[in-house]
């Protein structure tokens, strides 16, 4: 409560810290260097920005980038996992269509036959089934 005071105090601050245990503390207080002063083990005797970053901030904005690439990466995996079954899957129906339908054959034409000089014409409908 005291840092939101101050915050409220110094209008060139480009957040405003949440309140403490908000999601978005957690997030802020790794990600902005100006909290980086709230660290136990930061220095603000130094004179170069870079050097006064504590250790702490630093370990912890990893640590909390680490289960946004972690996870970023298993679900690109798991997509790209269940893309190529689809294909895999899609092939293999067609494949499995095909054999199945290799069993099949149907065919249509018209014959002609003869009965004592008298020529009779008829459809004539195929259907055959190997197995």
């Amino acid at each position: 409560s005291q840092l939101n005071a101050v915050e409220n105090m110094v209008p060139t601050f480009s957040h405003k810290l949440p309140p403490f245990g908000d999601q978005q503390y957690y997030e802020l207080i790794g990600k902005y260097h100006q909290y980086n002063h709230g660290w136990s083990d930061s220095n603000p005797n130094t004179s170069s920005y870079l050097n006064s970053v504590s250790p702490m901030f630093l370990k912890y904005a990893d640590m909390h980038l680490l289960p946004d690439k972690k996870y970023y990466k298993y679900a690109t995996t798991a997509a790209t996992i269940i893309f190529v079954n689809h294909i895999f899957s899609a092939i293999d129906a067609a494949w499995s269509a095909s054999r199945y339908n290799k069993k099949i054959s149907i065919s249509a034409e018209v014959k002609s036959a003869n009965f004592f000089g008298y020529i009779e014409i008829y459809p004539q409908l195929n259907l055959k089934y190997s197995f």
